[in-house]
């Protein structure tokens, strides 16, 4: 975290913020933070939680065919920015355009995330109009969509499998199993169970652990020791003399080996820095 974390440079959105453009509640970042610890870090866990903590964090605040310069400005869930045709420039300030959301099946839309919970975005007639996603038994002709308890194959959803049913691929499994030998759904392996290496990580349960000597371990801490293989340490430390070491932080030196500092940042002058990047244009607000 804190090879990573730096203060982001300020972009529209901070400006928008400040100016009182767009309502940032933190009450609700708060409840984002929180489903995602909440998580258990497992390979196919379903996310659904996350994603309804964390919408809603920003609402726009500018009434319709007032200028703006991107769609989180303006009121409404799914309204727009429209910009006139001749707009070229970067900065170049449109109009909120209100569209009330969600849509429910059967009205027009543009995308998919426009329509209401368990829709989508279908081109199946002049125009694109929420459909609802089919679950198992339906027909998933012409778009390939089916819930997420199901596949298409065949124009039709099937349901995942369960372990031990034939499978061709890990998206026709549970989410805890994927596919496996012989093409079949196979549970994957907990920390300590056996695991084949031929399907690599995919075979371990838990995000941390990966499959080596046949059998799902966790990756090793920086101290422990580890066989020089990509991957064998967390993610913020490297296999160093056989041994994990934790990646150089922020200003702390890396005797000008990039490698020896966090990914995310480079060795200068003999210490780790953050990359310097072009600053963002920030256009101005809007009058």
């Amino acid at each position: 975290m804190e090879a990573t974390y730096s203060e982001p440079a300020e972009s529209y959105l901070t400006v928008a913020i400040d100016a009182g453009r767009i309502d940032y509640d933190g009450a609700q970042a708060s409840r984002c933070v929180r489903a995602i610890r909440a998580l258990k870090c497992r390979r196919g866990e379903e996310t659904d939680a996350v994603d309804a903590a964390c919408a809603g964090i920003f609402s726009g605040a500018v009434p319709p065919d007032e200028p703006c310069m991107i769609a989180g400005e303006c009121v409404g869930q799914n309204s727009v920015c429209g910009r006139p045709p001749g707009c070229s420039g970067e900065c170049c300030p449109g109009e909120c355009r209100y569209r009330p959301g969600p849509l429910a099946l059967g009205e027009a839309c543009a995308r998919d995330s426009e329509c209401e919970r368990d829709a989508f975005c279908w081109l199946a007639g002049d125009e694109p109009r929420c459909a609802a996603i089919p679950e198992a038994g339906y027909s998933c002709a012409g778009h390939g969509r089916c819930d997420r308890d199901s596949f298409c194959d065949a124009n039709t959803c099937q349901r995942r499998g369960s372990n031990g049913d034939p499978c061709q691929g890990s998206d026709q499994c549970e989410p805890d199993t994927y596919c496996g030998a012989g093409g079949r759904c196979t549970e994957r392996a907990r920390d300590g169970d056996p695991c084949d290496p031929d399907y690599g990580d995919e075979g371990c349960l838990d995000g941390d652990t990966y499959c080596v000597d046949l059998r799902c371990q966790k990756r090793a801490l920086p101290g422990e020791l580890c066989s020089m293989g990509a991957g064998d340490c967390v993610a913020y430390a490297f296999c160093y003399d056989a041994v994990c070491v934790e990646y150089a932080s922020l200003g702390e030196p890396c005797d000008g080996v990039a490698a020896k500092c966090h990914p995310s940042l480079n060795c200068e002058d003999e210490r780790c820095a953050r990359y310097q990047d072009e600053p963002e244009l920030v256009c101005p607000i809007p009058e």
